[in-house]
């Protein structure tokens, strides 16, 4: 398990919240606006959209992603279930010793697992997050949707990358097919919201690019000064 910590500490996920938010509280949209607003600040968003899409970007990336790599590497799970969590203001989230549960995967229940798993964390979870981020600022729906997927994408190409073993690439492509094939039940709405964005292999090799901008080239720091992200759709 300490490997598993370890790993999880590089998604910015930590055992020993700091002082933050509720994520359950973010689902309302008066405490979810006062969380972007010190985000903007912070991140030198000029408006909340630009802000959501960063926020999702990173908090995909420390649930999401941290997810799917666990699942391949380690066949463990952490339970996240917002009521647990806690978002802090310098991007990471912090889960309590007493809350840790962790979920094993084998050969037996990998797929029954995988699905129960996932349903909670994207239909409990980050569609709740992505609705109320959506109804409140006004951004669309699908670059959030996007951004999470392109987390996803990340992992699995990153993992390929580093000559895996037969059965890391056979988990890879297992739960590729699986996020890509799966119902709307999954995330809890009226389709699958991935199902467009998701890449692997080959496909992903040669044509990288995004269909939605994340916006993160008008963040202050990078307004006229051509920075965008690597798979920007604009350039």
């Amino acid at each position: 398990m300490n490997e598993l910590i370890n790993d999880l500490k590089n998604y910015h996920l930590h055992l020993n919240p700091k002082e933050g938010v509720l994520v359950t509280d973010l689902f309302d949209d008066a405490k979810c606006k006062h969380m972007l607003e010190e985000q903007s600040n912070i991140w030198g968003a000029p408006n909340l959209v630009i802000a959501a899409s960063m926020f999702i970007k990173r908090y995909a990336m420390i649930t999401v992603s941290s997810t799917m790599y666990s699942m391949i590497v380690h066949q463990t799970v952490l339970s996240l279930h917002p009521a647990t969590l806690t978002w802090s203001k310098n991007g990471s989230l912090g889960l309590k010793h007493e809350e840790v549960v962790y979920i094993t995967l084998n050969k037996t229940n990998r797929n029954t697992i995988r699905e129960s798993y996932l349903q909670q964390l994207f239909a409990q979870h980050l569609t709740p997050l992505v609705l109320t981020l959506s109804r409140m600022t006004g951004v669309k729906e699908e670059m959030l949707w996007e951004n999470i997927a392109v987390r996803i994408n990340s992992v699995y190409r990153k993992l390929l990358e580093k000559n895996p073993s037969e059965q890391v690439i056979t988990n890879i492509y297992e739960d590729f097919h699986f996020l890509i094939q799966a119902d709307a039940e999954l995330f809890g709405i009226g389709s699958n919201p991935l199902a467009c964005y998701l890449k692997i292999g080959e496909e992903l090799k040669e044509n990288p690019q995004r269909k939605t901008c994340c916006l993160y080239y008008l963040l202050d720091k990078n307004r006229g000064k051509g920075n965008y992200c690597v798979n920007c759709p604009l350039i």
